[in-house]
């Protein structure tokens, strides 16, 4: 299971198919990929709101768990990855532990992802875009009106 840090408070006491893996000690992977903020909510305030972070991270009132600890709390084992130089014997270690073990990886103060909508682009185009050609030859159905020139999903000017 991938998490951003505002989602795991959902995953238990019990998954999606209702059962609780603590309980059962199910060898379930929990990567928290920890950018200690609402990250896709402040990328879209990037986007949508002139970067008005209100409740996004730390600077702007939102604070984020000791990932650790809620993981100890439920009886998990717990790792901590703090930088890329623990990242390979340290995801090692998650991966062959016969056990549930929650990943917290930092990645603070990453908060991009792709792919993306851009302004009014349909579903199927999102960005990074392809090259227009490569594009129109994967498309079953004829393009939305505006498709040779989509629009690139950046900051909106202030």
């Amino acid at each position: 299971m991938e998490q951003e840090p505002g989602n795991i408070q959902l995953i238990e006491p019990e998954d999606a198919g209702g059962v609780s893996f603590t309980s059962h000690m199910l060898p379930i992977k929990i990567m928290v990929f920890n950018n200690y903020a609402f990250g896709i909510t402040k990328l879209y305030r990037d986007t949508n709101f002139n970067s008005n972070y209100a409740g996004v991270d730390a600077q702007h009132g939102m604070s984020s768990p000791d990932f650790i600890k809620i993981a100890g709390a439920y009886g998990i084992k717990a790792v901590k990855i703090n930088d890329h130089h623990d990242l390979a014997p340290r995801l090692q270690e998650v991966c062959s532990s016969r056990e549930p073990v929650l990943c917290d990886i930092n990645m603070r103060g990453f908060y991009d992802y792709k792919p993306r909508l851009g302004w009014s682009s349909p579903i199927e185009d999102q960005y990074p875009f392809l090259p227009r050609s490569e594009f129109r030859e994967n498309m079953l159905i004829d393009p939305v009106e505006g498709w040779e020139d989509p629009v690139y999903p950046g900051r909106v000017k202030k």
